[in-house]
């Protein structure tokens, strides 16, 4: 977890200066406010945060940076509990992992409780499947939650609730997605759009 919290300020820079993309639900002036981010930062923040602004920081990289800044310095000074009902992730494409969509890629989230998987079809590899599985005892303390995986461009890529342990669904254009940053928002209370 310790390691997670260290790689996310540099994973965020990356995200931030290479992959800035323009905000899609909310206009330009709307970020949240310094002390709403604090808040989020803390132990319980995502947990007690709005959806607007768990939406908003899934998607921008400005806020984003600013409450992993915020969140790893908490977390030096507190020990987070691990009991969330709601809560933030994200993951990145590595550097050395294929961008070619013939080819299945699975990838894990920086909090280790997910795996995300792109699994296209032998026939036709622009079309297959994306799946979320979480992983280990998160499988069981993770049922029946309402998750919400978007990519890098902020399109949602699954949003329903763990199954099995799992969500997964059929895709008919895999090259459009871009892995190279994903956000995982899991919370009971999460809107149903």
């Amino acid at each position: 977890m310790e390691e997670s919290i260290k790689n996310l300020e540099a994973y965020l820079q990356v995200w931030s200066d290479v992959y800035s993309i323009p905000m899609t639900t909310q206009e330009e002036g709307s970020h949240p406010d310094f002390d709403e981010i604090y808040k989020m930062a803390q132990p319980d923040g995502i947990k007690n945060a709005t959806n607007a602004s768990i939406e908003h920081i899934s998607h921008c990289p400005i806020c984003m940076k600013e409450w992993a800044k915020w969140r790893r310095a908490i977390s030096a000074v507190a020990i987070e509990e691990d009991e969330e009902d709601r809560y933030m992730s994200y993951g990145m494409l590595e550097a050395a992992a294929t961008e070619d969509t013939s080819e299945s890629v699975s990838l894990q989230s920086t909090c280790g409780k997910f795996t995300l998987s792109l699994l296209p079809r032998l026939d036709d590899p622009e079309k297959g499947m994306i799946t979320l599985e979480a992983v280990g005892s998160s499988e069981f303390d993770l049922e029946g939650q309402r998750v919400v995986l978007r990519d890098r461009k902020g399109r949602t890529l699954l949003e329903g609730k763990l199954r099995h342990g799992r969500i997964a669904r059929n895709c008919e254009n895999l090259t459009d997605i871009d892995l190279s940053t994903w956000t995982i928002v899991v919370g009971e209370d999460l809107p149903d759009t």
